[in-house]
């Protein structure tokens, strides 16, 4: 098979794969001003940042508008991902941070 003739099969191929649509929170803001937070919420939001980070951007969960019980059924489900590594006292801490911050928000 010719360069050529590989390159179309590779475009043909890569164009027939399904697309995920871009998720829309991550355009909005990326960072939350927690220097009014108490110092624990503090703590708790740089744990978020360094954890969540890994896998999307912060400003997904930062523009997703959930109430505390919906955050606990999220983060639930991001720590049964294979490469999560947080530990149950991390994801305590960043539940912790994802109530106050939601409630904070007035959800």
């Amino acid at each position: 098979m010719t360069p050529l003739a590989v390159a179309l099969v590779l475009a043909a191929a890569l164009a027939a794969q399904p697309t995920t649509p871009p998720d829309l929170r991550d355009k909005g803001p990326n960072h939350v001003d927690v220097s009014e937070y108490p110092a624990e919420q503090q703590e708790h939001y740089v744990l978020f940042v360094d954890k969540c980070s890994k896998c999307h951007t912060v400003a997904r969960p930062i523009n997703s508008r959930f109430n505390a019980q919906e955050w606990k059924v999220y983060l639930k489900r991001m720590l049964r991902r294979p490469d999560c590594n947080t530990s149950v006292e991390q994801a305590r801490q960043i539940y912790s941070f994802l109530k106050f911050y939601s409630e904070r928000q007035g959800q």
